[in-house]
């Protein structure tokens, strides 16, 4: 293979360096140069090739975190070989299948050669870019389609943007642009660059120009960046870590240790100074439901009240059966002395986590494989609506789980009702607690907070629980993912941002009337 081809696969995996958790972020605005220049000197008809690998390689690093749901034994198949086959399936067919829109971009940068254009033209490239990113939103969906399903831009994993979550500047942009403006910008950024040293002769002017480009966007927001003061009315909050694999081997007698464990924790969260307002377990803690078993209606009831002398608001995450017989994920908001006040059933669902994608069920009879346990102990059945705002005292929240912290429209449906704050439920049980994906997981909910303009509660399974506030800073984070009662202050917080109240739409839209300008324009021109 001719070594030029190695730039595209450079590119890859300079831009999954920028990514949590290596956090390299001045090389998001270099991502792209070496793919750059490869289409501009290898006289290519079609770049699609190149931009695949590029994609390819960057999702293979990103999301290499698929690696530490193996063996499959939680998902109840007990063969290591076809755990092992069905991994690298599902790692390297998402990696291909998020990696084809980089194609794209690529092909339309060759087809209509972008890259030798000036002026107004440039910004054809960035546009093609953000909409590509948009459509690779839903493509995930109809990658691991199945009747768990939720269609919708949801899917966000991987969007460069992510890899500015410590830019206090391209936070507050996102909460008018959004990820998709930032995306622009990125690639806008990169092409501007390119253009700069693209000429054989780098001259001492421009490596100066492009190092001060690059320290103003990546070391000024921090250097002159505001800090912001510690606010008053805050609400004292406690959240139950916990740490459990969600394997269903889990046995009956460590389910009794871990209830044990959380129940002496919301004890002992009674007895904090301040005393908190709200109390929040993270996804899959299962506790109202195996309180239940343990104690009838009556007996719960007193339970609460005997333990909570002042009103609290109690949020759990419990796999239910509704009146349907379907199998729900269910988040329970539980005033400790009115009972349970209202529920939210997760819309978002995980593929090959909470449902069988269709292309997996085939395989699995196929290779005669038994799914029952899969199908027994881990599906669930998507909720029928959006979440809602509920009412406590003189508070709104609402709480998203899990997989809903990528989508930044799910997110939106709910922030633009107003809440005070926001809760995600969060686990990465399956994962086993892998650094990356947990580290991704922090970022994408800073970047949440900051769009909304909400302080965030980030409750962890095998991961770190946080407060993260309204500009997208890390209040306070767990000093570990080990079980434990962990306690931070939220501020209420009322006003709604632009992108609350618009969303992506707007970008999307400028963006498309950028790209067909663009295209009539170089067809007009013969090229």
């Amino acid at each position: 293979m001719n070594r030029i081809w190695l730039l595209p696969i450079i590119s890859g995996t300079v831009f999954a360096l920028a990514y949590p958790p290596y956090n390299l972020e001045p090389l998001v605005w270099l991502g792209f140069l070496p793919l750059f220049y490869f289409l501009y000197y290898s006289n290519l008809k079609n770049g699609f090739w190149a931009g695949l690998i590029a994609g390819f390689v960057y999702f293979l690093i990103v999301m290499k975190w698929f690696w530490a749901v193996y063996p499959l034994n939680w998902a109840g198949f007990e063969s290591i070989i076809f755990s092992g086959f069905l991994v690298v399936f599902v790692w390297l067919i998402s990696s291909v299948g998020m990696g084809l829109w980089w194609g794209f971009f690529s092909f339309v940068l060759v087809k209509f050669k972008t890259l030798k254009k000036e002026g107004y033209l440039l910004l054809l490239a960035p546009a093609v870019f953000a909409l590509s990113e948009y459509i690779r939103s839903w493509f995930f969906g109809f990658l691991w389609a199945g009747p768990g399903t939720f269609w919708g831009p949801h899917w966000t994993i991987g969007n460069l943007a992510y890899s500015l979550h410590n830019n206090q500047l391209f936070l507050k942009l996102s909460s008018f642009i959004g990820i998709y403006g930032i995306t622009f910008l990125i690639i806008l950024t990169n092409l501007l660059i390119f253009n700069l040293i693209k000429s054989k002769v780098v001259s001492a002017k421009k490596i100066y120009i492009t190092f001060l480009l690059i320290f103003t966007l990546s070391f000024a927001p921090k250097i002159f960046g505001k800090t912001n003061p510690e606010q008053t009315n805050q609400v004292p909050v406690a959240i139950i870590q916990t740490k459990t694999s969600g394997d269903i081997t889990f046995s009956t007698e460590r389910q009794l240790e871990e209830f044990k464990r959380q129940l002496s924790f919301l004890k002992e969260s009674v007895k904090l100074s301040p005393r908190p307002k709200m109390i929040i377990f993270p996804e899959g803690t299962n506790f109202f439901k195996s309180l239940s078993i343990f104690l009838d209606t009556e007996e719960v009831r007193k339970f609460f009240n005997n333990n909570f002398s002042e009103q609290t608001l109690i949020i759990d995450n419990s796999r239910v059966i509704d009146e349907k017989g379907n199998i729900k994920s269910r988040v329970i908001y539980l005033d400790s002395q009115k009972g349970v006040i209202s529920f939210y059933d997760k819309q978002f669902l995980t593929p090959a986590g909470e449902f069988m994608p269709y292309s997996l069920d085939f395989l699995t009879k196929l290779f005669k494989q038994d799914a029952t346990a899969f199908t027994i102990l881990r599906k669930s059945d998507k909720g029928n609506k959006n979440p809602e705002v509920i009412n406590f005292e003189d508070l709104k929240t609402g709480s998203l789980v899990c997989s809903g912290l990528f989508s930044p429209g799910l997110f939106r449906s709910l922030s633009k009702q107003n809440p005070d704050f926001i809760i995600a439920m969060t686990s990465t049980g399956i994962f086993k607690g892998a650094n990356d994906i947990v580290q991704q997981d922090l970022a994408i909910a800073k970047f949440r907070a900051s769009e909304s303009n909400k302080y965030l509660i980030l409750t962890a399974n095998n991961g770190y629980s946080a407060v993260i506030d309204n500009t997208g800073k890390i209040r306070k984070i767990a000093e570990n993912s080990e079980p434990q009662l962990f306690t931070g202050q939220v501020m209420p917080i009322q006003k709604l941002t632009w992108y609350n109240k618009v969303g992506d739409i707007p970008l999307i839209i400028v963006s498309f009337i950028i790209v067909i300008i663009g295209f009539t324009a170089t067809r007009s021109r013969n090229f």
